[in-house]
């Protein structure tokens, strides 16, 4: 069986604190595990690793998103160009 080190060993990982909003987060669930009664998570590596792998996926998915819309709008404005050459064109 496992001791406590090689558990702890197990669950570490890095996290850059240099960045502002992984160390922001990281203290506000370590903050939060503290006062929670019978948190099986407690503030361990693990959990907050999961809740960084999260909020990067969230921060990818609204960058892909507001990057899809700029996208449409640039296609949506091209189109109309072209459908008002053509609208031009055939009343000449």
């Amino acid at each position: 069986m496992a001791g406590r080190k090689e558990f702890r060993k197990s669950i570490t990982f890095r996290l850059n604190l240099d960045r502002e909003e992984e160390r922001e987060l990281y203290e506000t669930i370590r903050q939060h595990s503290r006062h929670v009664a019978g948190d099986a998570y407690g503030s361990a590596g693990a959990y907050i690793k999961a809740a960084l792998r999260d909020y990067r996926r969230q921060e990818q998915d609204v960058g892909l998103r507001e990057q899809f819309q700029s996208d449409m709008e640039e296609y949506l404005q091209k189109l109309a160009v072209s459908e008002r050459d053509e609208f031009m064109k055939a009343l000449a």
